[in-house]
């Protein structure tokens, strides 16, 4: 049984790892599958779909309601057999009353087919229209948006995964380092050369480490989880990632004016159009309600209903009952234009709801204003921070350079002797934190980057050349 259980076991792992894939992702790669993956993207597509299909079917309210239907009857006791009971009831022994009785029947079952049509034409028809269309703009924008933004996030995303990784690699080099120093540590206790204390510091030293470098690792494969998800891959698949993507992250170094920028591409951030659409919306709801309400309402039905008899009561006397075999065809049309009166009254239904959009609107245009100041600030602080970032950088860089130097020498101090292990070890600590330090500093400078695109709605390759034009203007 426990080998059944191992076989079937291995077997799952082995179609497992036989399904994965290995994905060699560029930054620009892991934007393009998540673009074509993401569920929550394609979610927003389908309610964009939807906005499309009612922007192209809006013309559809011209087209009139029809209806068919096919009815079959009987009456319950017909008008012939009616009066053949009423004589016969009454005739008593007279012999003459008989020959009073009705010989034609109407027909116990009758078949009628019928077709109507209704036509209705409302003023509101022509602002649907502008409501339908304003609709599908301002949902476009929400989704052009829900795509900037997921590719923003999978950018700062990719680059947190190669600081992650980084960290990781550091954290396994310190390991390495400091279990070859305990092993050296090991020889020379065997050797006589050095006290246990030594011996017992230097597996101190490196088991300190362990727990470090699990901790990081469990925080790298979490967020390579979640990547995947973000990208729609399968958590079995491999992802291998593109670290020299952060030395090209400011490969332009354009100089950023904030209030340059924020007057050229402050307008074209879709919070700023979402909301500009949204009072157009408004504003067409509004229009669309009044018209509904005020506007005459034009209507045409018409109505067609042939019906024929089907099964008679008298089969004796079919000449006559032949009468109702034939279709009797019967129908109606009609026009009618129909004003309201109750809107003419100020305070009714229809001006309430006129003022209620009308404060809706009023609202939105503070929110404008207010998402333009917040805009304008969000900018001047990217800018700030961007500027920030490339001078930290620097600084940083001159650190890595220093500690490379100072660890170098602790380095051959410490294989003649000279430098004690702590020291030794402190060096090293501090050579690796200023490169962890300098990756992180790359990362900040890029995911800056990717926040100021993403709030001018524009690359930095587009302001450049926008810049370069106005140079030559």
């Amino acid at each position: 049984m426990k080998k059944t259980f191992f076989l079937l076991t291995l077997i799952c792992f082995s179609l497992q790892a036989f399904s994965a894939e290995t994905y060699r992702l560029s930054l620009e790669e892991a934007v393009e599958i998540a673009l074509k993956n993401n569920l929550d993207l394609k979610t927003s597509e389908i309610a964009l779909r939807t906005k499309q299909r009612n922007k192209r079917q809006v013309y559809n309210q011209l087209m009139p309601s029809l209806s068919t239907g096919v009815t079959l009857s009987r009456s319950n006791l017909n008008p012939g057999e009616s009066m053949r009971k009423m004589f016969s009831s009454g005739s008593g022994s007279s012999g003459g009353a008989s020959s009073m009785v009705p010989s034609s029947v109407y027909p116990d079952w009758t078949a009628s087919f019928q077709v109507n049509g209704t036509f209705s034409l409302n003023g509101s028809f022509f602002t649907a229209i502008e409501t339908v269309q304003n609709d599908y703009i301002a949902g476009l924008i929400t989704y052009e948006d829900a795509k900037a933004t997921l590719s923003k996030n999978i950018k700062q995303a990719y680059f947190d995964l190669i600081y992650l990784g980084e960290n990781v690699n550091l954290i396994r080099e310190s390991l390495e380092m400091a279990e070859k120093r305990y092993q050296q540590a090991q020889r020379n206790y065997n050797s006589g050369l050095v006290p246990d204390v030594d011996l017992l510091q230097a597996q101190v030293s490196m088991e300190n480490v362990r727990p470090q470098l699990l901790q990081a690792q469990n925080t790298y494969d979490t967020s390579l989880l979640q990547f995947k998800i973000n990208l729609g891959l399968n958590i079995e698949d491999i992802i291998e990632l593109d670290d020299s993507v952060l030395d090209a992250a400011d490969a332009l170094q354009i100089e950023l004016d904030a209030t340059n920028l924020s007057n050229q591409y402050l307008n074209d951030r879709y919070d700023i159009q979402s909301i500009r659409a949204n009072i157009d919306l408004l504003q067409a709801n509004k229009k669309s309600t009044m018209a509904a309400a005020m506007s005459p309402t034009f209507s045409v039905s018409a109505g067609y209903l042939p019906r024929i008899g089907i099964f008679g009561s008298d089969v004796a006397d079919a000449d006559k009952n032949a009468q109702y075999k034939d279709w009797l065809d019967s129908g109606s049309f009609s026009i009618s234009l129909s004003i309201p009166i109750d809107t003419l009254i100020p305070g009714t239904r229809t001006y309430t709801q006129a003022a209620e959009i009308q404060d809706s609107i009023d609202s939105m245009k503070v929110t404008l204003e207010n998402a333009i100041r917040l805009a304008d600030l969000e900018i001047r602080s990217l800018v700030m921070n961007i500027d920030n970032a490339r001078e930290q950088l620097e600084v940083l860089q001159s650190s890595v350079t220093l500690a490379e130097t100072v660890y170098q020498r602790y380095s051959d101090g410490y294989r003649l002797g000279t430098v004690e292990i702590l020291d030794f070890e402190n060096v090293e600590n501090q050579l690796n934190q200023a490169r962890l330090n300098l990756v992180s500093g790359k990362v900040t400078l890029a995911k800056a980057l990717m926040d100021l695109e993403y709030a001018l709605n524009r690359s930095l390759s587009e302001i450049r050349e926008n810049d370069i034009e106005e140079i030559e203007q």
